[in-house]
């Protein structure tokens, strides 16, 4: 592996670990058991977000991160899941099931 992809997927695990940090905080500290814009902190509720009409649980909130992050990654590597698990620090197996559960095709 090259500096560069090393790199890259340092930054991406960094940033997975950020956006669980933030969607843990909001769910701990936030105003009433679904998590809302205002829950959010600024530098996160700042930038452009499609708000539904209802707020997401806690769980709703997990899934939607974990199903982007993985279509991200997917996308990266033409859908190359063993590549895929790799950028994102996990075991393919583990990608596969989560892949299942989040009905993901």
């Amino acid at each position: 592996m090259g500096y560069r992809n090393l790199e890259r997927q340092s930054h991406e695990r960094r940033s997975t670990r950020e956006l669980a940090n933030v969607i843990e905080r909001a769910f701990v500290l936030g105003h009433g058991p679904m998590i809302g814009l205002k829950d959010l902190p600024p530098r996160i509720s700042g930038v452009e977000v499609t708000v539904t009409s209802e707020p997401l649980s806690y769980r709703a909130a997990l899934d939607a991160c974990r199903r982007r992050l993985i279509l991200d990654a997917l996308s990266q590597h033409q859908g190359n899941r063993a590549a895929a698990a790799r950028a994102l620090g996990l075991h393919e197996k583990y990608l596969l099931r989560v892949i299942k559960s989040l009905r993901i095709n």
